[in-house]
């Protein structure tokens, strides 16, 4: 059967320089031997074989440092080149780019829709910036100049981040307190938004730091973190580790799953109220849902490269995968 997809290429203006892969460019086949015609060449489709629950929607060729969807995964803001840009989904045309440093890398570390727009939290190494996209429209709200930031995500009440001190690992809420986290360098982040309380790997365990300078150990260390403020629970991750678990915010394990690959990154699905899982295997890579509550495997899919980051809109119903290359968005059913 042939099927009608079109493909853009994107202008090269400021930092946004994909070349977009869009769904209503020309391919032909399907399953292993499916390739997508651009017109200038061929590309394989990020999904392989059989992929029940998941549809590849687009793609765009470059590396990206982060992408953040509006809640219905329809339009959304990337990171990449020195600037974040705002896109549609469906299409993977670029519409507006924001760069207020161009001396600064900037990776895209947190976001989400908010009064009609979408806010995105970046850091680069002089500190962090806060931008709004609002009706293909974009400006820079805030800029903060505190070097030295590795990882920042928004809260309720401001920021928090996390820095590398002599040592030992701190975490900053911004405004607010500096709290030091114990001996090790800092190497995973996830927040609870609505209590401030910031979850950190250092020093071979998770710490839950608390505003007010509280510090509990509640695991051993696991380099990827992930809240999910609809199960109420943390999932974590050892990277290139064969499993997932979940737990308590009091660190009771709530499961353990094995996985068919090494864990390259984990991303909580929002309403769906599942964790979704990036692997590297033999054959290049796997997208894995699993139950929240329960760790029981949902969907898989396999991938032609392993997904060294995701995003998932807040619905639940889109996914970005971010590999060395490009960035693939996938509709999940």
């Amino acid at each position: 059967m042939r099927t009608w997809i079109a493909i853009g290429l994107v202008a090269l203006v400021a930092g946004c320089d994909w070349e977009s892969l869009s769904p209503w460019s020309d391919f032909d086949g399907g399953g292993d031997d499916m390739w997508w015609d651009t017109g200038w060449t061929q590309m394989e489709p990020y999904l392989r074989g059989e992929h029940v629950g998941f549809e590849q929607h687009s793609s765009l060729y470059s590396i990206s440092t982060g992408v953040i969807f509006d809640d219905d995964g329809q339009n959304g803001v990337a990171g990449m080149s020195w600037a974040t840009c705002q896109f549609e989904t469906a299409s993977g045309m670029i519409n507006i780019d924001i760069d207020p440093d161009q001396e600064e890398e900037e990776d895209l570390d947190d976001g989400g829709e908010d009064d009609g727009g979408t806010i995105v939290l970046t850091t680069t190494s002089n500190g962090f910036q806060v931008t709004r996209f609002q009706d293909w429209d974009g400006w820079v709200e805030d800029v903060v100049s505190h070097p030295g930031i590795q990882e920042a995500r928004f809260v309720d009440d401001g920021v928090v981040g996390t820095r590398t001190v002599d040592g030992d690992c701190h975490v900053q809420w911004f405004p607010g307190s500096d709290v030091n986290a114990g001996r090790g360098a800092c190497s995973g982040l996830a927040v609870e938004a609505t209590t401030g309380r910031a979850f950190v790997t250092m020093g071979g365990s998770i710490q839950v730091a608390t505003p007010d300078g509280t510090v509990t150990t509640i695991g051993d260390g696991s380099a990827l973190l992930e809240w999910d403020p609809i199960t109420g629970l943390l999932y974590t991750a050892a990277l290139n580790g064969t499993a997932v678990r979940a737990l308590e915010d009091d660190g009771d394990v709530r499961w353990s799953a094995n996985v068919d690959g090494r864990v390259q990154s984990l991303e909580a699905m929002g309403d769906a109220a599942a964790v979704l899982v990036g692997l590297s295997t033999d054959n290049g890579g796997a997208l894995v849902i699993l139950d929240g509550a329960t760790g029981q495997e949902r969907n898989t899919a396999e991938t032609t490269s392993a997904p060294r980051e995701l995003a998932v809109s807040k619905d639940g119903k889109t996914i970005a995968a971010l590999t060395d290359g490009n960035t693939h968005f996938i509709a999940v059913e």
